[in-house]
Parts: C-alpha cells; structure tokens; sequence
C-alpha cells in the first residue's frame, strides 16, 4: 500500500487556487487587426508545430466560461510574446470544431494549454496563474531551459537537483482515507471535477482499479489478527470481506462508467479478551451508460443486511468428551447387539428346517 502512495506522491494534494487576470477590451476589439495567437485546425497544425522549436497551444470551447475569461489574457500574451521576440509559437484549437486533435491530445477539461517541443507534447497541462506575466514566466523559463541557463540557476539546481519539473507524468490520482456512513443504504461515488476547468463529459474516462475497499471501524479494518481469526474460523466460500479488492475496472469507450452494488454483512467476532465486528460483503459491478451531457462517475452503493453473522471458538470441557466418549461406546455395544441378534436368529432359523 505504501508504495503505491509514493507512486502518486505530489499529485494528490488538493488543487491549488488559481489567479485570474480580468481585461475590460474584449476579444473582438484585440483580434480587429489580426490575431497574434494562431487559430489552429488539422490542415495547419503540423505545420505550425515545426515553424518553432517551442509552442503554447490553449485547447478551449467557447462555452466554457473559464475559456471566455482566459481569451483576451491568452491574446495579449500572444502580443507581448511577439512584441519581445520570444521563440515560442502561440496558438489556440477550438475543440468543439476540431474534435479529432482534441482526442489525440486527451482534452478532458476546458481550457487546457499545452506545451510543445520539436513537434512532441511536452510535460503535463499547463496548471499556473492565468495571467500574462504568469504565461511570460513560464515560457521564459522554458526557452531559457532550452539555453542550458537550467544547469546555470544554482538556487534551482538546489532546490530540485536534477528532477526534471517538466518531465511527462501518468494522468491520474489517487484516493486514500476513510468515511464514516451511518447503518443505512447509501452510496458514495467518484466523478472528474475542478474548480478552474470545465470537464468535458465525452473525455471523461473512469478506468479506475480498487487496491482496498472495505467496511468496519478503522481500528480493526487493519487488525491482522481479526484476519487471521475469520480466515481461520469462517470457510473461504463464506469468507468475503473484500470482494473488489486488487480488480480493474477498464473502460474502453466514452459516457460509460461502472457502478458497484455492495451486500454488507455484519459478522460479530468472539475471543476470549474481547467482542470485534467485522463486515463481510458481497458485490456486484455493472457497466452502466451515460447521455452526451453528463460527466460518467464511479458509483459505490451499499446496503447494510439486517442479518448478522456470529462466529465464537469455545473450547469443549472434560466431561463433555468423557460424555461423547461414553456414547460412542454405548452406540457400538448397542449396534454389535443388534448384530449378534440378528445373526442369532438366522442361524437358528437354518438349523429348524434341517
């Protein structure tokens, strides 16, 4: 468990705030005389990728308020970046026309900017302040990387050493904790959500796999010795505590997701020091569809059983096996008597007719 942890180190903190830059021109009135940041489509977009070394593509949709807000700071940006002679193409992709580079790139949220180099995606999505001194900054950063002043920042080199901050990263997160639910039918579910991008419902993938899902108090959800004493008492066959545990639940097209139905089965544990409750559960999953316009989630319905299971060990007094014992003994005389009887009576019946 805590090697996966460090595998999603850095990635599951929660999400930072970011700084808007309001500007009262609007987009019309920057782009009457041209646009500096480049409309993209599929016919020109190679090309545009090879003009530069570097680019900074904002993939936006125009309903998207956070893209109509972002819009005149990305083109002013572009201005300022041409003005100042930087060698870095700035460049935007309407994914709601062209849909075909959205999906290459994995769009899943509006707006996404990303970077590129040499023709290649570089690094993850763009997640800095929307401002044009943060956009300046960052690309800055990025062609003087390109001039080996990395290796020259020695407070940097510092900081990081050599971890390359602009290195590609596996999309996703991880979920660790606990949540207290009352004895009731409920569900809890999982969905894609932020709160300075808009999800695009057709990207939203839920592939998702459950390393550990289980029910009880958190003191004994870990107590081995409680597992030890149900794998011990109870059959594997009823022995269900964990039953998503270690599986994949893979989606391969869009607006699908899997829902999970949850059986919740009290079982009481006795030992001799004192009384532990474990739950068992029994599950089931479906693939469940999804309109166009709703983001897919990963639902975990549960319902707790009214019926409980009770396992106690109790160890058998003196008497109780001198009392077994004496009926086993019992039994066997009464049964070579019946034997003895009935072999009597063939015999003598044999002997009559002679």
């Amino acid at each position: 468990r805590e090697g996966r942890r460090a595998a999603f180190a850095g990635r599951v903190g929660r999400e930072r705030a970011i700084q808007h830059q309001d500007h009262d021109e609007p987009l019309e009135e920057l782009i009457a005389d041209g646009a500096y940041a480049k409309p993209l489509t599929e016919e020109n977009f190679e090309a545009f990728l090879f003009a530069t070394e570097r680019q900074m593509i904002d993939f936006f949709a125009p309903w998207c308020k956070f893209c109509q807000r972002l819009a005149p700071v990305w083109e002013l940006y572009a201005r300022e970046a041409f003005n100042e002679g930087l060698p870095m193409g700035i460049g935007t992709v309407d994914c709601t026309v062209q849909r075909a580079l959205c999906t290459k790139y994995s769009i899943t949220g509006f707006p996404s900017i990303l970077s590129f180099y040499k023709g290649e995606r570089e690094g993850e999505i763009y997640q800095g302040d929307r401002t044009v001194e943060a956009f300046h900054a960052y690309a800055k950063a990025k062609v003087n990387r390109d001039g080996k002043k990395w290796e020259e920042d020695k407070e940097r080199m510092k900081r990081y050493g050599k971890f390359d901050l602009h290195q590609t990263d596996q999309v996703g997160c991880m979920l660790s904790g606990y949540i207290m639910v009352n004895r009731v039918p409920g569900n809890f579910h999982i969905e894609a959500r932020s709160k300075e991008h808009t999800i695009d419902p057709a990207m939203t993938n839920l592939t998702h796999t459950v390393n550990e899902l289980s029910f009880g108090h958190p003191k004994y959800v870990h107590d081995r010795k409680l597992k030890r004493l149900l794998d011990y008492e109870l059959p594997p066959s009823i022995h269900l505590a964990s039953p998503f545990d270690g599986k994949h639940f893979v989606v391969e097209e869009i607006h699908r997701a899997y829902h999970h139905y949850m059986k919740v089965v009290p079982t009481g544990v006795a030992t001799k020091s004192e009384k532990m409750v474990s739950y068992q559960v029994v599950g089931q999953s479906q693939l469940v569809y999804y309109d166009v316009v709703n983001v897919p989630e990963a639902r975990f319905s549960y319902d707790l059983s009214p019926m409980s299971v009770s396992v106690e060990k109790r160890a058998r007094r003196w008497y109780e096996y001198l009392t077994s014992l004496c009926a086993i003994i019992g039994g066997t005389y009464t049964t070579l008597g019946l034997i003895d009887a009935a072999l009597y009576r063939v015999f003598r019946s044999r002997k009559q007719h002679r």
